[in-house]
This record gives structure tokens, sequence and C-alpha cells, in this order.
């Protein structure tokens, strides 16, 4: 008799309980998986494709040569729901694994010669905001893997960045990416 009771006690729990989707940040992997994801003042960001007119590829990795060195950019966004919340990656001259900090100004104006720095923008906060990392907002890139010949970067970032022109930052912690790059 108890083993009966105990056996629809637990099918009642099991059918009652709704299962809770827990977002987490994907695994941190060095293959070139196209991964890559991280904590925004606290919450889950992982790069997801929309529908509609905003597509988009939610991540996205190249590695090319201009008179400013060679430019390793890497952009993970979210186009969910007509939303569009994105982080964009500029390092020059990396070439091999390693610790940079992206502490300089950006500077659009100088096109292909600017400086390494992480921008992040989420329309939720603020459609027209941007936040940039810089002298006052450094942000710490660690490539644990740049493979040239499979074309594969690996690593983790984190930092705060500063508004442009305001003065809120955002909070990024537990970065991660795998990415596979295009040569251009």
């Amino acid at each position: 008799m108890s083993k009966t009771i105990s056996a629809v006690a637990l099918l009642c729990l099991l059918t009652s309980c709704k299962k809770e989707k827990i977002d987490r940040l994907p695994e941190a992997t060095q293959e070139g998986k196209n991964t890559a994801g991280f904590l925004t003042d606290g919450k889950v960001f992982k790069p997801q494709s929309g529908n509609g007119f905003i597509p988009g590829t939610p991540v996205y990795g190249s590695r090319e040569k201009n008179k400013g060195g060679t430019i390793l950019t890497l952009s993970f966004a979210d186009y969910r729901s007509g939303r569009q919340s994105s982080v964009g990656i500029r390092l020059v001259d990396v070439h091999q694994p390693g610790t940079y900090t992206l502490d300089q100004q950006e500077t659009i104006i100088l096109g292909g010669v600017s400086p390494s720095y992480l921008v992040y923008h989420n329309d939720l906060i603020d459609q027209r905001a941007q936040f940039y990392s810089g002298p006052s907002a450094p942000v710490i890139v660690t490539i644990t893997r740049l493979d040239t010949i499979k074309n594969i970067v690996s690593g983790t970032f984190e930092g705060s960045p500063l508004e442009d022109g305001g003065s809120r930052t955002v909070s990024i912690t537990q970065g991660r990416f795998d990415v596979k790059f295009e040569r251009r």
C-alpha cells in the first residue's frame, strides 16, 4: 500500500510541477562552435537569431589586414522580437593568445586605424545609447586560442563600459566566446 501511495504522490508531483527554463551561459569551448555569452548587470545574454525583416547573424568574426594592422572583429547580437542588443569587440594586432586591456579612447573618425575597443548596445536600456570601453572604463579580453590555420578564436571578456557622452555604465561579467572567423 505504501508503494502505491508513494507512486501516486510522485506522479502528482511530476505532473503538477512546471519545468522552469533556466537561461545559462554556453559552455566555454575552444573548437570554433560559434557560441558566445555573458552576464550584463547579472542577466544572461546569449546571441539569438531574429525573424522577419531582421534575421541577423548572431555570432560573427572576421580577421583582416589593413593600414591599421591586423584587425580581429567579433560581434554577438540578439535580434529576437525586433529588439536589438549587441556587443562588438575590435582587437588590433593580436597575433597570439594573451590578455589585452581595452583602455584607449575609441575613435570612429580614424576608421581603420582606431585602437582596440568594446562597444555594447541594448535598445531595452536606451534606443540610442552606446557603451564603450576606454581610459575610464577598461575592458579585459583574454584570448585563450587563436588558430589562424583553422580560423578559430576563443576567449573571455569582462568590464564596465561607459555610456558615450554620459555617465551610465553596464557591468559585463563572465563573457566567453568561441568563434570561427572569416578572413577578409
